[in-house]
Formats: C-alpha cells, structure tokens, sequence
C-alpha cells in the first residue's frame, strides 16, 4: 500500500486515506484522549475528546445512538437480549493508559467465524500497514472466547496481555485510539482483503497431512446440515475426499488444510473463509440449501483465482421442518448424484437445464 494521505478532520482527530487503488474508500484514525462505545451488536460509536463522532470509524445500524453519543449523553441500555438471543448489558466505561488499536466490528465478529476473517483481521492488517506495530499498547478484541480467536492472536505474535476482550468491555477511553473505516463498503468483499489477510499469517507451510481433497463436515454444528449425511460421507469418501471436522483442528491446521487442497466440497460454512489460503486452480463446490445463497465465497475464490461452483439445493425435508423459516437452520438432502457428476467432469454448466428444480448446479 502507498503511503496514505495524512490530515486532520477533526481536533485531535488524524485522518489517514488509503491511496492504493484496491483499497479505495479505506481510512485509518489516530485520535488522541478516544472514546469507543458498543452495543455488540448493531452498532459501534468513536468520539474524540472533543466530543465529536468520527463518523468512518462509526457503524451505526441505529443512527440515534450515534446522535445521543454525539450530544454527550450517557449510553446506558437496560438489560436486553440481541438478536442471538444473548443477554446485553452496558458496563461502566474504564480508562486505558497509551494506545488502543480498536478491530470492533458488527456483532457477527464476536462469534463468527467468517466474519472474523473478513471483516475484524482485515481492520489489523489496515492499522500494522500504516503504523509500526510496537506503537500499539494494547488491541481491542470483540471477543476472546473463541479458541480460534486465541489462536489468531498467538499465531500473529499479539500477546494475551495485550488483549482487551470485548465481551467484558464495551466501553472505553484511552490516550491514543487507533481504528479504520469498515474495510467492506455495501458489503462486498474487496479482492485486497484475501491477499492482506493471508499475508498476516507467512508464512505458512504445505504440511502434506490433510492430501488434495477434503470435504468440510457440519458434524459439529446443529444448523445446515444434510439429511443424508452418512450417504454424502461416503460417496465423497470413495471419490478420495478426506473429511474434516474444522472444530477438531487448531487454526494453523484448518489453514494447511485449505493450503493444501486440490478440491474443496462444503455446505455453505463460514470455514470457507479459509479459502482465502487456497491456491490457484483450486476447486471449490459450495453446497446451499432452501432459502440460501450468498456471493461471499465467490468473491473470495474470485480474488484468489479459484475455481469456484455451487449447488443449490431448492427441494425441502421432513426434518427441522419447524425451522424452515430461517434457511440458516434448515436440514435438508443433497443430491449426490449431482455432486459426484460435478466431480468428475461429467455434469457441464449446460446441461442443467435438464436437472430438476431441486437440484442445480451452477458454475461461475
């Protein structure tokens, strides 16, 4: 990245704009005596001494917090459950002496795997890549208690001291705030931020454990699985894929993994965040159910220059029937038949309009 432009757009406020083309839209910010409020979900306010909202640094899905923030009021919500349905409470804001460099995101971050990836470590790599990494004191985590947050943090060399978790916190000051602007505007997925990521992480090794297939299982989660598990285990198995449980392995596996990998099958999983790590001519088929669909993944094979198709299951189940509603927690079969067709070659993206509606498979 080129130099950014410095400035000051507030007192006490130093603007830095990115001026490399790919991370147009991109600004970073130092601002002296900072405050920073959340409510871990929806919305994240940054002030400067003065009082006033630095509005790039801000995400505000209830622009009137912002507005009460901004008038010098005091945000103290009452119990309340989010969206999750997790109990949110507003805690005293505390002090912290030398400098913050704050990677709050959307509340998804805090729980979330993908978004982990794309939204909160591409905020990291922002603030190291225009300043030196000793100027930080301390990093504002939304959360800790994923281990593979942990993990993230010991593999980047940011010591667990350092480290203000923000499930405890969600308020603060400090003498030196340093935060950046969303990095995915109308929440796309720029094709710098797979690159800026993977970079974090050099280097990192072809281990030869997992081969050049693997296929990541939902064993361990109760929502986006399919019906016929056993049945997709074992065609995919006869085909040479090894299945994964992502939960088993440490972070730095779940990456060798993905590095390692010819071919990649999976329902729609935020583990495929981790094919920001594939390379090149890697092949990723992306499994959807009912109500389902998302560009994320295609973004990043896109950026990474994979080969990248999906299925997309239409038909419904007998199973989870009550949580239809919300494709995100629907059980439903997939059509090996399709899958192994893909697999092999022999389903082209032509031929689909002779599949039924249940079962289609796209290619992009």
């Amino acid at each position: 990245m080129k130099l950014a432009e410095e400035g000051k757009s507030a007192r006490g406020v130093h603007t830095r704009h990115c001026k490399d083309i790919a991370q147009e839209g991109c600004s970073v910010f130092q601002i002296s005596q900072g405050h920073f409020w959340t409510d871990s979900h929806l919305n994240v306010i940054v002030r400067s001494s003065e009082d006033q909202i630095v509005p790039q640094a801000c995400l505000a899905g209830n622009p009137l917090k912002a507005q009460d923030f901004n008038a010098g009021k005091e945000l103290f919500l009452p119990i309340r459950k989010d969206a999750f349905g997790s109990v949110v409470r507003s805690r005293t804001s505390v002090h912290f002496s030398g400098s913050v460099a704050c990677l709050a995101s959307f509340g998804s971050s805090k729980h979330n795997f993908g978004h982990w990836f794309t939204d909160t470590l591409p905020k990291l790599f922002l603030l190291w890549d225009q300043w030196p990494r000793h100027a930080f004191d301390r990093y504002y985590f939304p959360s800790l208690q994923k281990p593979w947050q942990e993990q993230t943090a010991e593999m980047l060399g940011i010591k667990k001291e350092q480290i203000i978790d923000g499930t405890d916190i969600d308020s603060f000051s400090c003498d030196e705030l340093f935060c950046t602007s969303f990095p995915r505007p109308k929440w796309n997925l720029p094709e710098w931020i797979p690159q800026a990521v993977r970079s974090l992480f050099k280097p990192f090794r072809d281990s030869s454990l997992f081969g050049d297939k693997i296929y990541v299982s939902r064993k361990d989660t109760t929502t986006r699985r399919p019906t016929n598990e056993k049945e997709v285990s074992d065609v995919l198995r006869k085909q040479g894929f090894r299945e994964l449980v992502m939960s088993d392995l440490s972070l730095t596996n779940q990456i060798a993994a993905f590095f390692e990998a010819e071919k990649i099958v999976s329902l729609h999983s935020s583990s495929l965040a981790l094919t920001m790590f594939s390379r090149p001519g890697c092949e990723l088929v992306e499994i959807f159910g009912p109500g389902q669909i998302s560009n994320l993944h295609y973004d990043i094979a896109r950026a990474n220059r994979l080969r990248y198709m999906f299925i997309k299951e239409n038909g419904s189940s007998d199973v989870h029937d009550q949580q239809d509603e919300d494709p995100n927690l629907t059980y439903f079969p997939v059509d090996t038949g399709i899958l192994v067709k893909r697999l092999s070659g022999s389903e082209s993206p032509a031929s689909n309009s002779s599949q039924s509606k249940a079962n289609r498979l796209l290619c992009l």
